[in-house]
């Protein structure tokens, strides 16, 4: 007899097989054999169970007759079911992130049976339970904003004596109170921040690390940040302790803050990335800024050419829009070899004019306008599921899980799962949900149609 559970040479078994092909009607025969049921956990070389491979090759019908509830009680049209979580979700049995899990292959898929994926009740009530990182963000930005937006102009009460000795002094009244304590949760924030990164990369490694980083920009560059919030206290302190170059150590202050805050408003695009238009953008940007950029640097190192229409950043850009237009507007010497008074080379200057005016205006920009068109249709219509911001959402969330230790996870997780009775060490999603009949309902309906 066959046995539903043998392997191939790549460890797939017959469940596997039957997720890979899309077969929904065998794969719940295979599953609810009343002889020789096969084994939904079996895992292969890749270290997917059908249940994460059916996640991975977005098979929608398959994953949810591989995922079925267990209803644990009902009251009239009131039903209590229990979603097992084993293989689904991120957090594993030992606390560690699960990269294997269905949850991850459903929020990093391209497809859109992978958003579809999401509409799922488990999957969006699993989602729904990180979303409050957000909100303390905002507060610790508004703190943050505070404490500079109160920053006076002078800081320190500056007095020196018959000696000579520089004495430096803070001034105390009721604005620079409120800004004291703004600073101080500011600085004990970046440094919990510093904190939670170094336990983060001591559980999970400094490999696992640097990958979570590079789907989340925004999350590396707010980490800089606070690396350059921290370095202010020393600037601080050193005005007080080190009075003779007050000065100086007020100005690497003021250059730390203007070089952090930037850095800190941007972690906004951290969750600001589940909105259709930041999702727009960061896709241009990704695949268009790299092949244009370079063109703005071929005449960054001559130095013999004087052109007046780039002596300042305002009338560079001003020139720079009026030349993708394909207006060249050139003052007079702006091609000529310095003390002299004859263009040099007049013939190439034409020509390389001639074809700059026809490759640019013509070819460059309407490339580039093709590109966000395109870009913008291919976004716009998976836009239109409401799916795509919760994808958005699931991947920052699984971000921000990855910073918290394993006992920190395991005890998190005990916050929106219960264990799964006669099942030890297994957790699942419990969901009450109101039926459209219930169970008297039901069983007359069926009497009547068997009649």
């Amino acid at each position: 007899r066959a046995d539903p559970s043998n392997r191939d040479q790549l460890g797939n078994s017959v469940l596997h097989m039957l997720v890979i092909h899309n077969q929904t009607e065998v794969y719940r025969l295979a599953l609810r054999h009343y002889k020789r049921p096969a084994d939904p956990t079996a895992v292969n070389h890749a270290g997917l169970n059908p249940i994460s491979l059916a996640a991975k090759l977005g098979r929608r019908r398959v994953f949810n007759e591989n995922h079925r509830a267990t209803e644990m009680w009902r009251y009239g049209d009131i039903a209590c079911k229990l979603y097992p979580l084993t293989g689904v979700d991120t957090i594993g049995p030992n606390g560690h992130t699960d990269w294997d899990s269905a949850f991850m292959h459903i929020i990093n898929g391209q497809t859109s049976e992978h958003l579809d994926m999401l509409d799922e009740g488990v999957i969006r009530q699993l989602l729904s339970a990180f979303l409050q990182r957000l909100a303390l963000t905002i507060a610790y930005l508004s703190i943050m904003t505070l404490a500079v937006y109160l920053r006076p102009q002078e800081n320190w009460n500056v007095s020196s004596n018959s000696t000579g000795i520089v004495r430096v002094s803070l001034q105390v009244n009721g604005q620079n109170v409120v800004r004291y304590i703004c600073e101080i949760i500011t600085v004990i924030n970046s440094g919990l921040t510093i904190y939670f990164m170094i336990n983060e990369i001591r559980e999970q490694g400094f490999r696992a690390f640097t990958r979570s980083l590079s789907h989340a920009p925004p999350r590396a560059v707010y980490i800089v940040a606070c690396f350059l919030i921290t370095l202010v206290l020393p600037a601080r302190l050193g005005v007080l302790f080190w009075s003779d170059n007050w000065q100086t150590m007020t100005l690497v202050e003021e250059s730390l803050l203007i070089l952090a805050i930037p850095c800190v408003w941007t972690y906004l695009l951290f969750f600001a990335s589940a909105q259709i238009f930041m999702e727009n953008r960061h896709a241009h940007l990704q695949n268009a800024s790299p092949k244009f950029s370079p063109f703005y640097f071929l005449f960054r190192n001559i130095e013999q050419i004087t052109i007046g229409s780039f002596q300042d950043v305002l009338t560079t850009v001003m020139t720079v829009f009026q030349m993708t237009h394909g207006e060249f507007k050139m003052s007079k010497g702006e091609f000529l070899i310095k003390n002299s008074a004859t263009p040099t080379i007049p013939l190439m200057s034409k020509c390389v004019f001639a074809i700059f005016m026809i490759i640019m205006p013509i070819m460059l920009l309407n490339m580039i306008i093709a590109m966000m068109n395109h870009t913008y249709s291919t976004v716009n219509a998976r836009s239109q599921k409401e799916s795509i911001a919760m994808v958005r959402v699931g991947q920052d969330c699984g971000i921000v899980e990855r910073s918290f230790n394993s006992q920190q996870l395991l005890a998190y997780r005990t916050g929106y799962t219960i264990p799964v009775p006669g099942k030890e060490g297994e957790f699942g999603l419990m969901t009450i949900y109101r039926t459209k009949k219930t169970l008297a309902k039901q069983r007359v309906t069926a009497q009547c149609n068997w009649k």
